[in-house]
Order: C-alpha cells, then sequence, then structure tokens
C-alpha cells in the first residue's frame, strides 16, 4: 500500500513539472513575440 501511494506522488510531481515546462515555454514564446 506505501508503494502505491509512492507510485502516485511520483505520477503527480511528473505531470506538475511537464505543465510547469510547457507553461514555461509559452511565456517564453509570448516574450519573444512581443519583443519582435
Amino acid at each position: 500500500m506505501s508503494k502505491d501511494k509512492s507510485d502516485q506522488k511520483l505520477t503527480i510531481s511528473q505531470r506538475f513539472s511537464e505543465e510547469n515546462n510547457l507553461y514555461i515555454i509559452k511565456l517564453f514564446f509570448i516574450y519573444r513575440m512581443c519583443l519582435l
């Protein structure tokens, strides 16, 4: 049971980091568009 919980935590953190990366990439593109 504890192993299952840790696996769930890992997937949640992975998903969060992936969404964070997408957000950062979007901000970067918007920033570049504003500069041009």
